[in-house]
């Protein structure tokens, strides 16, 4: 049986919304909220440590 994982996340929701909300600037975003798939994590994790390995990119 594989090992279950817990994750945690640390956050504070003051109002349940359809968009996010800029507390110092009361901008709303529109948001969509999707379900993933575990192969869907699989290549956005790829796609994430290969970008951060890349050398970045100055725009000054």
């Amino acid at each position: 049986m594989a090992k279950q994982l817990t994750y945690r996340v640390d956050i504070k929701i003051d109002k349940l919304t359809n968009s996010i909300v800029n507390t110092i600037s009361g901008d709303s975003f529109d948001t969509d909220v999707l379900a993933v798939s575990k192969n869907n994590l699989k290549v956005i994790n790829k796609k994430k440590i290969t970008n951060s390995t890349q050398p970045s990119k100055s725009y000054s």
